[in-house]
Order: structure tokens, then C-alpha cells, then sequence
């Protein structure tokens, strides 16, 4: 809030197959980090260590990225694997 920015919310496992992909292909994407950087306050959650804060999102699959809004209005969710073009897609989307 402090920062007028959008929050990134990511839920990840270390066992989830689809999430160490998107670690490893969409989160060291260059346009990916650097959107990220600028127009988010990136959160990454990992649903073991954090099983309340997945509770209060309902978390059934993984990867789950939720966009939420500087109100803490939630303006977006996605879950499943996403590339780093369609990231990059609804960063932007969302951002506006």
C-alpha cells in the first residue's frame, strides 16, 4: 500500500512439477522481472509453510497466481502453469 502498487500473489510448492517450471522458464524471464520490479510487490507462498494463507484463497491447484489491487481488492486470478509471454500479457492487463 505504501508503495501504491499492485500485489503479485504466486502459490507454489517445492514437490509441484508445474511450479518448478515456472521458477525455472516464466520467473527468469527478463520482461517478466522487470514488470514485476516495477508495477508489483511480488509475494511468493509456498502453500506447505503458509497453509493458512492458502486456506483463505482456496487453493486446490498449483501454481495459483492472484493479482490484487493497492485496495486489496482482488482483481485477477490464474491458475496453472503460465508462460512468460502470457505473464507478461496479464501483468500489463492487470496493471491498468
Amino acid at each position: 500500500k505504501s508503495e501504491n502498487k499492485k500485489v503479485f500473489l504466486h502459490f507454489y510448492a517445492e514437490w509441484c512439477a508445474s511450479c518448478k517450471i515456472m521458477k525455472e522458464k516464466t520467473f527468469r524471464d527478463p520482461g517478466v522481472i522487470a514488470t514485476l520490479n516495477k508495477d508489483y510487490v511480488a509475494v511468493k507462498v509456498d502453500v506447505d509453510r503458509n497453509a493458512k494463507i492458502s486456506e483463505m484463497f482456496k487453493i486446490k491447484l498449483l501454481p495459483d497466481t492472484w493479482f490484487i489491487a493497492e485496495n486489496n481488492k482482488i482483481i485477477g486470478h490464474r491458475p496453472g502453469y503460465i508462460e512468460p509471454e502470457q505473464l507478461k500479457a496479464l501483468l500489463k492487463m492487470f496493471k491498468e
